[in-house]
């Protein structure tokens, strides 16, 4: 059930407020003053406040601009309550993001039905903003694993390469690619190469930073984007995948299927990239050389390993 915060420095009104509400289903929370309104907002946000105009110290003005200043971000509805009928005080109201006015004496019917309105309007609107955000996920995310997909990794690329490169920082780019997981698909199926590539997804993103981003590049290939990292590090991050791999135990029902991972590593400022295609193409390139000298191994700038 909603919560409403009844704000008011007349007791009598607001307990007929709250009492209309709670009447109604509502749960309320009751503040003598705008400090206390914001302080009870700020620990434990209401669905939505009714707010006097007209208290000592803060007026219902000075805690609705401090509410949209400060805590914005919890898209609070507001409806103002006041004996004033002028209508420069609603204009101002309105102005400062209030949703609606409610003039004293006011009638529990009224209150109630009003609150009930920009409670609908409110959840419609949290309802629209999680499709959104919900589009918005599934746009960039690879169904499969969960993992980001190819074109958000692209374009995140594309990003922090252009900051690096402007502002002398190190980006780096990790490739990987499952060794022979066409052999594995013949051998036990595609559901249990689906299973492998879930497992290996979920497997890198418990060896890698949150502000890092993993995705699967395509096919059995996952691209790992690591900003503010030298090549040298992202090597050693991906020489610990690689290691996490070959010692893991896989699973598909009752199978338990090994697997190895082959891995190219390349970055800025340590390669003379200047553009996320060449970045990628290097990447590519060791990769390929990981493959077709054995397989099972991290190749990335000739020094990384001294350099442990």
């Amino acid at each position: 059930m909603s919560t409403v915060l009844v704000v008011d420095d007349n007791v009598d009104i607001r307990r007929l407020a709250s009492l209309s509400l709670k009447g109604a289903g509502y749960t309320t929370v009751e503040a003598a003053s705008g400090s206390e309104a914001l302080s009870i907002i700020a620990a434990t946000p209401p669905d939505l406040v009714v707010l006097d105009v007209m208290m000592p110290g803060m007026t219902g003005f000075d805690v609705l601009r401090e509410l949209r200043a400060r805590l914005c971000h919890l898209d609070l509805p507001v409806i103002f309550l006041t004996a004033k009928t002028d209508i420069s005080d609603k204009e101002q109201g309105f102005e400062l993001g209030a949703e609606d006015y409610l003039t004293k004496p006011f009638t529990p019917k009224e209150l109630v039905l009003r609150v009930k309105a920009q409670l609908r309007l409110k959840s419609e609107g949290d309802k629209l903003r999680d499709d959104v955000r919900r589009q918005e996920q599934l746009s960039c995310t690879d169904e499969l694993t969960q993992a980001y997909n190819r074109r958000h990794l692209l374009q995140r690329m594309k990003e922090e390469l252009a900051e690096a490169v402007r502002h002398e920082r190190s980006v780096s780019f990790i490739m990987l690619d499952i060794d022979h997981f066409k052999q594995i698909n013949d051998t036990y199926g595609h559901l249990a190469g689906d299973d492998i590539l879930r497992q290996l997804a979920d497997l890198a993103r418990g060896h890698i930073r949150q502000e890092d981003i993993l995705a699967r590049y395509g096919g059995e290939e996952f691209g790992i984007l690591l900003p503010t990292t030298q090549a040298q590090t992202a090597a050693f991050t991906a020489e610990r995948i690689r290691s996490v791999v070959q010692g893991n135990k896989f699973t598909s029902g009752q199978l338990v299927i090994r697997v190895t991972a082959s891995i190219g590593v390349a970055g800025f400022p340590a390669d003379p990239v200047t553009t996320s295609d060449e970045l990628i193409e290097l990447a590519d390139k060791r990769l390929y050389m990981a493959k077709h000298t054995g397989r099972n191994q991290v190749v990335g700038p000739e020094n990384w390993q001294s350099a442990a």
